[in-house]
């Protein structure tokens, strides 16, 4: 028989209490990001980031980045960032033990806040916000993730059976005792470190607190929808708290240093900044238990450890879906078949050590203009994603595509100021406007990125077709000199070339995952660009020059367990 609910107004109780977790995020931010050697101003501007103003009710945001106290104290910065929408869903069902591709009802990961992509990258914690909008979408998916969860629980023997209590000490006829100890178990793997004696007191008067409302409603302590409200309070209370949407990395506290001096990262923070660069998602039992004994200040314990979350189908995904959105590929542009084929090949690529130069060399199937298909050395210059996801119109193909491979694939500068009129085409076909870019005063801005557009022009602006016979534009590009790529191209395989032979395009795939770790922008004041030179070095000592040996340069370097203030 089907249990029902035995009072009306629960869902309303567990409303009342999702929204004062929810006042209780924002209020509990300040403590949490606070530390005895970090001075904070509700609302005011913050050295690392934007200023605080995230008021329940108030339409306000708390801004990542960094805290910081006022310039006098010389107090150190402590940077914190907010789990990506990405990282959120996996780290939480990762702490109910569902799987990564568990249907939530109502797309609900859809719903969640819509979140600023940065040269590729959404973890730039100076560009995150934690907004109300995001609060409810966290809420939102709270409930659906947690309804999953206990979808199939129709008795108290399946609950205890959900809730694994002959693994925690309870059973079927003790589900008090059981819930109690299933919310403890929740507790440090939510917050990926050990809980303190106060956080657990603290979701144990959660309980008890939820034990007074059944109380008043006069329902049945022992029931099973008892039960099913304390687990769901639990479970919601934990994936709503600054613990878990927030990574705050303070390092540890060495009296004898300097405030402002860098600091080794905690072996628990090693942990969570390891598994978020190598699964978007939260430390596992193995990284926890190696954190616990103090292995990760190890360079080949912490190499090991990535190899292992690296080979997974998980750490695959990762950073297949990580290469995407920094080739900006277009869900709406690009068909469902040609983002799979591009994913295929990138984590063909990835997976399997393909060298560098494979990004823009290796092999991929071309659809030409006339329906047949080849396949070509063109790696992901020639993926049709790509292609597809880089053309518009009336802007000429050549004008997006050069700008997106400099300033992106390059990471190559543009001109301050570029005249509106040179960025969409003076008028005539995409011949006349290349041509007449070599004799307006824009020219010297057209220059830099041209080229390398034309270059891709045997792809067609609209369709991302391949003609091998169309040279509409010309041949012979002369590449601008861009501190490492200079040469003269005359199609996209020339192109492709120059790139995989270059220094430019592994440095600027470095600055990628150099940024991607540190969840920031790189800066001269923190001496990154002199790191990135050092870990860019080592690479190339390696003799691979494959992804995965460049992921583990820099991840058994000691600026990967740094905290540079």
């Amino acid at each position: 028989m089907r249990h029902t609910i035995p009072f009306r107004n629960w869902q309303l109780s567990l409303g009342l209490m999702s929204v004062a977790a929810t006042g209780l995020l924002l209020l509990g931010c300040e403590g949490i990001i606070s530390t005895p050697d970090v001075s904070t101003t509700p609302g005011a501007a913050t050295a690392g980031g934007p200023g605080t103003a995230g008021i329940p009710g108030q339409g306000g945001t708390t801004g990542m980045g960094g805290v910081t106290g006022a310039q006098a104290t010389g107090h150190v910065s402590t940077p914190v960032s907010r789990l990506t929408n990405q990282e959120f869903v996996n780290s939480a069902k990762a702490l109910l033990s569902l799987p990564q591709n568990a249907a939530l009802p109502d797309n609900v990961e859809q719903q969640l806040a819509a979140e600023p992509v940065v040269r590729g990258l959404t973890n730039d914690s100076n560009n995150q916000q934690l907004t109300q909008g995001a609060l409810a979408g966290y809420l939102a998916f709270a409930d659906a993730l947690t309804n999953t969860f206990l979808k199939d629980v129709k008795t108290t023997a399946d609950l205890a059976a959900r809730l694994k209590c002959s693994e925690l000490g309870g059973s079927a006829g003790d589900l008090a005792s059981c819930t109690r100890n299933f919310a403890k178990s929740l507790v440090p793997r939510a917050y990926r470190r050990d809980a303190t004696e106060a956080e657990l007191l603290q979701v144990a008067g959660l309980i008890t607190r939820v034990d007074a409302i059944i109380a008043e409603l006069k329902a049945a302590p022992d029931a099973l929808s008892s039960h099913v409200l304390r687990v769901k309070t639990v479970i919601r209370q934990l994936l709503l708290s600054p613990n878990f949407l927030l990574l705050v990395e303070r390092g540890v506290v060495d009296g004898s240093a300097q405030p402002l001096a860098p600091k080794r990262l905690s072996s628990f923070e090693i942990a969570s900044r390891l598994a978020y660069f190598a699964t978007a998602s939260a430390p596992d039992n193995a990284l926890l238990d190696a954190a616990r004994q103090n292995q990760l200040g190890d360079p080949q314990v912490r190499f090991d450890q990535a190899q292992r979350l690296l080979n997974s189908q998980t750490g695959t995904d990762q950073f297949t879906n990580t290469l995407k959105n920094w080739l900006a590929i277009d869900p709406d542009a690009a068909s469902t078949e040609d983002q799979r084929a591009l994913t295929e090949f990138l984590g063909k690529w990835f997976s399997e050590q393909k060298p560098f130069s494979d990004f823009y060399q290796g092999t991929v199937t071309v659809e030409h203009v006339d329906k047949t298909q080849s396949q070509e050395p063109f790696g992901v210059l020639g993926a049709r994603a790509f292609i597809t996801s880089h053309s518009s119109f009336p802007t000429p193909g050549f004008i997006k595509r050069g700008i997106f491979v400099v300033e992106s694939l390059l990471c190559g500068t543009l001109p301050d100021e570029i005249p509106s009129g040179a960025i969409t085409g003076s008028g005539g076909t995409e011949v006349e406007v290349f041509q007449n870019h070599a004799r307006q005063p824009c020219a010297s801005c057209h220059r830099v990125f041209d080229n390398y557009g034309a270059a891709l022009q045997q792809f067609d602006t609209e369709t991302g077709l391949y003609d091998p016979k169309d040279q509409k534009l010309g041949t012979d590009f002369q590449l601008p000199d861009l501190n490492g790529i200079s040469g003269t191209v005359s199609n996209v395989a020339d192109l492709g070339k120059v790139f995989g032979a270059s220094k430019r395009a592994p440095d600027c795939m470095a600055d990628l995952w150099y940024r991607h770790t540190m969840r920031r922008g790189l800066s001269e004041l923190q001496g990154d660009r002199a790191t990135l030179d050092k870990l860019v070095g080592a690479w190339v000592a390696t003799g691979n020059t494959s992804l995965k040996s460049l992921l583990g340069v820099i991840v058994k370097s000691e600026d990967f367990v740094t905290l540079v203030p």
